[in-house]
């Protein structure tokens, strides 16, 4: 590494992506429409199988599970790791 530029601390494969945005349906349909745009655009699309919507802890199983029928994904089945951090 050059003298100055900052040493990676983290590096994110190509596609992974964490997206973030309120508790909201209006904000998680709006995601929705982006990953759409996106997958026209790229040819690219979120693979279900290996998405999980997560959140704070002060809001409800039921209202994750509100959320994540309108994005199309599920929460987790078990805690999961990824760059050695719990999520």
């Amino acid at each position: 590494m050059s003298h100055g530029i900052p040493a990676i601390l983290h590096l994110m494969l190509a596609d992974d992506q964490i997206l973030f945005c309120r508790v909201s349906a209006v904000l998680v349909g709006e995601l929705r429409n982006c990953l759409h745009l996106y997958k026209k655009w790229s040819g690219q699309h979120m693979s279900k199988e290996k998405s999980f919507i997560f959140g704070a802890r002060n809001a409800s199983e039921e209202k994750f599970e509100d959320l994540g029928t309108i994005i199309g994904v599920g929460r987790p089945p078990h805690v999961l790791n990824y760059l050695g951090h719990k999520l």
